[in-house]
């Protein structure tokens, strides 16, 4: 993040929408090379928990100065290089870990931002997203070691 200029409430929102976007792509492409049901059941559930994100996002960025959908773009990223395609499901459970950790890093700093705008209803929201990002975190470790049991 840039550290010369203050964020914005639009500018925090635009980088949460971004990051969750991220995470629904990594989580929705673990959950489909996934042979076993219950684990793509478990990753598919955290990819939908994403997409609420992102409807959390959009309807808080009504606040913002900023029209929302006429400025961000709403599409779904692709993965970087070849995705995940070519891992197992140890290694696309260990990427999906990584997202939820940069969602949570991120989150943790643009608190900070929130607290300089004096935005309680952002704050409010990075908050609510560090914790149920800290929870993903925490069903992708258990799944890992469930994972990792079976081998």
């Amino acid at each position: 993040m840039e550290e010369d200029r203050k964020l914005t409430v639009f500018d925090i929102l635009k980088l949460c929408l971004d990051k969750e976007k991220e995470s629904f792509a990594t989580l929705s492409s673990a959950g489909g090379l996934c042979p076993e049901k219950r684990l793509k059941k478990a990753l598919n559930k955290l990819a939908l928990e994403e997409l609420k994100h992102i409807l959390m996002v959009m309807d808080l960025s009504r606040i913002s100065s900023v029209d929302p959908l006429a400025e961000v773009d709403l599409r779904i990223p692709e993965l970087k290089g070849a995705g995940l395609s070519t891992f197992d499901e140890e290694e696309a459970l260990r990427a999906c870990m990584g997202s939820e950790l940069e969602s949570i890093s991120l989150y943790m700093e643009l608190v900070n931002s929130a607290q300089e705008q004096e935005d309680d209803d952002v704050l409010r929201l990075l908050q609510q997203l560090v914790e149920e990002e800290e929870r993903h975190k925490k069903t992708l470790e258990d799944l890992l070691a469930k994972r990792l049991k079976e081998i």
